[in-house]
């Protein structure tokens, strides 16, 4: 599932490396448990908003230079991503 919604979204393919765990809390009322995974674009692939109408732009970032506005379920990974690099 995970695959297909990264093709549908983003239209690459990935290859998943490992789970990075997961953040539980609530927005607005409902429960969400957002799942978090490490993956590779495979090669020669390219990145693109398959979703315009959706989201009106896509961009990437390096770990030290992260937008100051970060939602819980993007912090998070990135965080734990971070913490086993340093090790």
């Amino acid at each position: 599932m995970l695959k297909r919604e990264i093709r549908e979204e983003i239209g690459v393919d990935i290859d998943i490396l490992e789970c990075l765990g997961y953040t539980d809390h609530i927005i607005e009322g409902q429960h969400w448990v957002a799942i978090h995974h490490l993956a590779k674009i495979r090669d020669g692939q390219e990145p693109k908003n398959m979703e315009p109408n959706k989201h009106e732009d896509m961009r990437w970032f390096p770990p030290d230079k992260l937008p100051k506005k970060l939602t819980q379920t993007t912090k998070e990974p990135v965080d734990i991503y971070l913490k086993k690099m340093i090790k």
